[in-house]
C-alpha cells in the first residue's frame, strides 16, 4: 500500500497543488484520480476504508469506488 500513498503524493506534485489555492477535498480527489490512473486505485481505496470515520476519507473512497466501477 506504500506505493499507493506515494502515487497519491506524486499526484499532488503532478497537479501543482503546492502552487495553487484549491479546496482541500478537490486537491485530494485530483491526487486520488492520479493514483487511479497509474493503476493503484484499489490499493488506495483499501487504505481509505481504514479511515471511514473521517468524512473526507469517506468522500474520497466513494469517488474512487465510482472510478473503479467505470473501469470494470
Amino acid at each position: 500500500h506504500g506505493l499507493a500513498i506515494l502515487a497519491h503524493e506524486l499526484g499532488h506534485i503532478y497537479h501543482g497543488h503546492s502552487e495553487m489555492r484549491l479546496e482541500p477535498l478537490k486537491a485530494q480527489l485530483e491526487a486520488d484520480e492520479f493514483t487511479f490512473k497509474v493503476g493503484l486505485g484499489k490499493e488506495l481505496l483499501d487504505i481509505l476504508r481504514d479511515y471511514k470515520e473521517f468524512e473526507e476519507c469517506e468522500a474520497r473512497a466513494h469517488h474512487l469506488k465510482r472510478l473503479l466501477q467505470i473501469k470494470a
